[in-house]
């Protein structure tokens, strides 16, 4: 699912994430299935908001670009 024109505009969106909630990438792999993130965040963040603020986000970003992505997705999640 996340190949081609979706992992390019998921990758635009991940940095802007980053960017909007001041989360520095330090390494990131798109994979056809999951997606793989190093991150750097201040230490007021916790592990699991990050992960949360990068899922909630880009999910509902995507779907929006993409609307057939949810009838693909397993359960309409990614």
């Amino acid at each position: 699912m996340l190949t081609g024109k979706t992992k390019k505009s998921l990758k635009q969106i991940l940095i802007e994430i980053a960017h909007e909630k001041e989360f520095i990438i330090k390494e990131m792999e798109i994979m056809p299935d999951h997606v793989h993130l190093f991150v750097s965040a201040k230490p007021k963040y916790s592990p699991i908001y990050i992960y949360r603020m990068f899922k909630g986000i880009s999910s509902r970003r995507l779907f929006i670009k993409y609307p057939n992505l949810k009838k693909k997705s397993y359960k309409g999640h990614l």
